[in-house]
C-alpha cells in the first residue's frame, strides 16, 4: 500500500477526527480547523478525507440523509443516529453478527462490508424531553 506522504493541513485533520469522534461533516472539519490553519480551504478538507476513505484510514458514514460523515474508528461497529437531536454514536458488534452477515451475502458480489445503521432515540434526549420511549 502507498503511504499518504503527510502535510500540516492532513495531519491537523486526522488529529481532528481521533479527538472528535462524534462523526464530523467535512463542512464541521474546516470550520473547527480554519481559525488555526487560515490557509486551509474546504477543498483540501474534502480532497483530505476523500484520500483518507480511499486508503481506508477514515470511513464514510452516509447515515445522515443531508451530509456524509467521517469516522477514525475502522473496526466493524454499527451507528445509531438520534432522530431528536441528530448525534451518531458508535455501537460495538459482536464479531459473529458481521461475520454472519457477511457470509449470508451471495459469492456473485464479492466480500461484501457490513454496514449496520440504528436509529432511535438517545438516552440524553429520552432523559431531557421527558421522550414517550422512556
Amino acid at each position: 500500500m502507498q503511504q499518504i506522504r503527510p502535510s500540516a493541513s492532513r495531519v491537523a485533520i486526522m488529529r481532528y477526527l481521533l479527538e472528535h469522534p462524534a462523526h464530523p461533516t467535512a463542512d464541521a472539519i474546516w470550520r473547527a480547523l480554519q481559525p488555526a490553519i487560515p490557509s486551509l480551504s474546504k477543498t483540501t478538507v474534502y480532497n483530505t478525507l476523500k484520500l483518507f476513505a480511499e486508503r481506508s484510514i477514515v470511513e464514510t458514514i452516509d447515515i445522515d440523509s443531508e451530509n456524509v460523515r467521517y469516522d477514525a474508528t475502522i473496526r466493524e461497529h454499527a451507528h445509531f443516529r438520534c432522530d431528536v437531536c441528530g448525534s451518531i454514536h458508535d455501537i460495538d458488534l459482536e464479531p459473529a453478527i458481521s461475520d454472519k452477515i457477511s457470509r449470508n451475502c451471495p459469492e456473485a458480489f464479492g466480500k461484501a462490508r457490513v454496514s449496520v445503521h440504528l436509529h432511535g432515540v438517545c438516552p440524553r434526549c429520552r432523559a431531557s424531553r421527558s421522550h414517550p420511549e422512556n
